[in-house]
């Protein structure tokens, strides 16, 4: 065998084995990872939307919560959140007292490099003696832009947010998988 041809099969086995493992579906696997984001949030109260008010408990009440918030996370590194969701309580009109329920199928996060990931979210917030709630609940990205084109994945959120003031400031922790 000449040189040139043995040099020529050893470049096309060694590119055959690194590539051949990348196009196997345990490679697909790989691309899940963990997913842990820490944000700081801001929301603003306001009149629910003829469906968040639906959703309410019979006599009971609702409101729209508009979020804003930075965060830092890993993969994402920094971001933004926005989201607007719909809380409910068991509690009459005009009162909005926890225990409380909140979703939103309206949030993005936006990375520093412009990519999108687009979320939803659900869980429930019960009130601290110190007058603050707690949140709980569950997280789900739906779709995405840029490097998160295709994303999937889910999580927990957990946090701490104080209502007493307006607008009210908190905390929240997802943590879970992300794939893409």
């Amino acid at each position: 065998m000449r040189p040139t041809r043995f040099l020529r099969n050893a470049t096309l086995a060694a590119a055959a084995g690194v590539l051949l493992p990348l196009l196997s579906p345990a490679h697909a696997a790989d691309r899940t990872q963990p997913f842990k984001a820490i944000v700081s949030i801001s929301e603003v109260l306001g009149l629910p939307t003829q469906a968040c008010y639906a959703t309410a408990p019979q006599g009971g009440s609702a409101a729209s919560g508009t979020i804003s918030g930075q965060g830092l996370g890993t993969p994402l590194g920094s971001f933004t959140l926005n989201s607007v969701d719909c809380i409910t309580s068991a509690s009459p009109p005009p009162n909005l007292l926890p225990p409380l329920t909140f979703s939103s199928k309206q949030v993005v996060i936006r990375t520093t490099a412009g990519d999108q990931i687009v979320a939803e979210y659900e869980g429930t917030a019960t009130a601290t003696p110190t007058g603050q709630v707690v949140l709980s609940g569950s997280f789900t990205f739906v779709s995405g832009t840029g490097r998160y084109q295709g994303v999937k994945g889910q999580g927990l959120l957990e946090g701490l947010e104080d209502i007493a003031n307006q607008p009210a400031k908190g905390f929240v922790l997802l943590t879970g998988r992300i794939s893409r």
